[in-house]
């Protein structure tokens, strides 16, 4: 999930494929919501079209439009680590205590390639805001390996995880 100008969007023949407001965010979360609202809306790349409010110079409500680019990146964004997204392990539940972890969210995680499950695993974790998973149940599996996975999602105390 990268930005990208409109003019660009428009040359590589991208297709808008959902518009997206954040209003009175702190200016730090503003990349990141539109990175994880891309992602989930099943594009590649965003562009803010219009700055409504900043916050220290910087946007704090915007206007976006998100993005589906056919290009070789869109192509390969299934096996793809988001960044940040590798820095999400799997969680031991025996220590979960030990290390303060907090249930976010359970979700499915699907996989067309089975060889790309692990980071579809890191990156739903990741967007789900968590640093943890922890595989509760086998939905499906291709040739013997899992292709879709009930993962819970935890975020854990940074310093007691690394």
């Amino acid at each position: 999930m990268t930005a990208i100008s409109p003019a660009l969007a428009k040359e590589e023949k991208c297709q808008i494929i959902a518009t997206h407001s954040i209003k009175d965010a702190h200016p730090n979360n503003v990349d990141r919501e539109l990175k994880n609202v891309t992602y989930a809306k099943g594009g590649n790349h965003f562009a803010i079209i219009e700055v409504m409010d900043t916050n220290s110079s910087r946007p704090s409500s915007v206007v976006a439009e998100l993005y589906n680019c056919n290009d070789r990146t869109a192509e390969n964004t299934d096996s793809e680590l988001l960044p940040g997204a590798e820095n999400v392990k799997p969680l031991i539940i025996s220590n979960m205590n030990q290390k303060q972890c907090t249930l976010i969210d359970t979700d499915v995680v699907k996989s067309a390639n089975t060889d790309n499950l692990d980071a579809e695993i890191a990156n739903k974790t990741y967007m789900l805001g968590g640093n943890r998973f922890h595989i509760t149940k086998v939905i499906d599996t291709k040739e013997g390996k899992a292709s879709s996975v009930v993962i819970d999602a935890y975020r854990c105390d940074t310093e007691l995880t690394q």
